[in-house]
């Protein structure tokens, strides 16, 4: 059936199915093409930069770093600007073909590497590289189940990147990934079936779904289920990186009490996850009467002592990211968003609105500078000074910085609550907020849960119950706020390190739940980031991804105990039984 666009990679893919007229997001159809055709452009890239390393080239930082922000500006909420993206993907080509040029052997490179885009075919060549291309509905699950997790991962690696810090080990894996999934033969040689001398059947089964044998597909499958797992491994080292990134440019986050009452003073509010921008910002905003706010995410900066020094660091305004149409409105001075979780903006503050990084809307004023600038916020603060202060918003103050630093500290006195049964269990909240009616589950499971129950949490996820529960255990916030959501790092570490005190061999036997909402792309990296620790029977909700096939579903549900959620009850009656 034709369709206008498909996509299906964030948790609102219309009828759990795939977004076919325009995206839930607000993605137009010619956007999505556009996307389908960044992705199809930067795999064709990758393939080459994996040639050139075969051949001991190495690759410049620039280049890995324009592989990680395409693959980051394809992330849900992220690029609404049809244009930039078609920037992007001729950008893309122009290093492609200036890349090949350096190659001792460039025959046999897969078509995505070889296209050109001449008379810009862009929009009829995104017809025939969609997601939908590849006909196998398993094969086609599990693929787009790494490619979303190397978005995620992308982010977080743009993130470090921002702040002065590689890992090449990394950007390697991503482009080998991506360029074994537009079919290049020279980087499956390790595979079953290309050691039987079936490497081209292989590649083309992976590209397109076909295959003659149900041997090819099966081989196919167990291959894409070892990289999904060595995904998970990278998933692991992007959050690694980015935690010291953020650490040795900030310092180690600090147990803080964060103010959400507004000030008298105009304000800037910052949205997003990129620190360096929120510090820029400071930098250039001290000393003229502007306090700089926080929204959703961008809250863990109150966390780290290198941000909290600047005393016009005021506070926290507003939740979660898609609360924004409603805590932009009130805010009533300029906005900032600084990374994905844009909401196409309403008229009554579009005009106050500017975004910066991968981040792009039609008409809405882009702050440039690419990684490693200093960006000039100068018209931001300007149009600050003529603002109103931001409406009173009534928001009891919260508690966070539970890094893992902090939490190691406290592991005597928790994992002694534990043996003596003052915390008889410990629920994982974390991970992305979202608009469904159906995401009340997560505040009221979390106030069903009695008050011998520690939440730990990070991401944006806890915004549904941290405002509404101010209750204590050993004199500890019962909610134990990590941060980001790429700080569920922080979170693992603490469990390893409470395994290891407890002296069990296990994090799953440790009195332990994960009860995960998942929205965009971060979410499935960091999901496969714990199944490859061997978390098992983790709850995830509100549904599974759209892009799970029937047969790969089942798969997760029997390997790893993978579910989604139910009801609070029914929930809170098989985690007591």
């Amino acid at each position: 059936m034709k369709t206008d666009m498909f996509c299906f990679q964030c948790q609102e893919a219309a009828g759990n199915r795939g977004c076919t007229k325009a995206g839930i997001c607000g993605k137009t159809p010619s956007t999505a093409s556009m996307h389908d055709q960044l992705l199809y452009v930067t795999s064709g890239l990758s393939s080459v930069t994996t040639r050139l390393r075969s051949e001991d080239v190495g690759i410049p930082y620039y280049v890995n770093h324009l592989i990680t922000d395409n693959l980051y500006s394809t992330m849900t909420n992220v690029d609404f600007d049809t244009e930039d993206v078609e920037r992007r993907i001729s950008d893309t080509l122009s290093l492609k073909t200036h890349l090949i040029s350096k190659l001792l052997d460039s025959s046999s490179l897969p078509e995505a590497a070889v296209w050109s885009g001449r008379f810009r075919e862009f929009y009829t060549k995104a017809d025939t590289i969609g997601v939908l291309s590849n006909t196998d509905p398993d094969i086609r699950s599990l693929k787009q189940l790494i490619i979303c997790a190397l978005k995620g991962m992308s982010a977080y690696v743009c993130h470090a990147n921002e702040l002065g810090h590689d890992n090449p080990e990394i950007d390697k894996f991503i482009q080998r990934t991506l360029a074994v999934f537009i079919g290049d033969l020279s980087a499956i040689r390790e595979s079953k079936a290309a050691k039987a001398g079936q490497s081209r059947e292989f590649s083309e089964c992976i590209v397109t779904g076909a295959h003659k044998s149900s041997d090819i597909k099966e081989s196919v499958i167990s291959w894409l289920v070892k990289a999904a797992d060595e995904t998970g491994r990278y998933a692991i080292d992007s959050m690694r990186l980015l935690d010291e990134a953020n650490t040795a440019s900030f310092g180690s986050k600090e147990i803080s009490h964060v103010r959400t009452s507004a000030g008298e003073r105009p304000g800037i509010l910052v949205s997003g996850h990129n620190l360096r921008d929120l510090e820029m910002l400071l930098d250039q905003t001290s000393g003229k009467g502007i306090e700089i706010y926080t929204h959703s995410e961008m809250m863990s900066a109150h966390y780290y002592p290198q941000l909290k020094r600047y005393p016009h660091l005021h506070g926290n305004y507003g939740g979660a990211w898609h609360q924004q149409k409603d805590d932009f409105a009130r805010f009533r001075g300029p906005i900032i968003v600084t990374s994905n979780c844009l909401v196409p903006p309403e008229d009554d503050y579009s005009d106050r609105l500017f975004t910066t990084g991968a981040v792009r809307y039609p008409g809405i004023r882009h702050i440039d500078g690419d990684v490693g600038e200093e960006r000039d916020f100068g018209e931001v603060i300007s149009m600050a000074l003529s603002c109103e202060p931001p409406m009173e918003q009534k928001l009891p103050m919260v508690t966070g910085g539970f890094g893992h630093q902090q939490l190691f500290a406290l592991t005597d006195i928790i994992s002694e609550a534990v043996r003596v049964g003052r915390i008889t269990r410990i629920v994982v909240m974390a991970g992305c907020d979202g608009r469904q009616p159906k995401r009340s589950y997560y505040s009221d499971y979390a106030e069903r849960l009695d008050n011998s129950t520690l939440i730990l949490t990070a991401g944006c996820s806890k915004f549904r119950f941290m405002f509404n529960d101010t209750s204590h255990i050993l004199g500890l916030p019962r909610i134990i706020d990590a941060g980001q959501c790429n700080d569920s790092y922080s979170l693992v570490l603490f469990l390893t390190y409470l395994q290891d005190a407890l002296g069990i061999s296990s994090i799953n036997e440790l009195p332990v739940l994960f009860n995960i909402s998942w929205y965009e792309q971060k979410a499935v990296a960091v999901l496969l980031a714990l199944l490859h620790l061997g978390i098992r029977d983790i709850r995830l909700g509100p549904t599974l991804p759209a892009f799970l096939s029937p047969e790969i579903t089942d798969y997760l549900s029997k390997e790893f105990g993978i579910k989604v959620i139910s009801s609070v009850e029914e929930d809170l009656m098989e985690d007591n039984s």
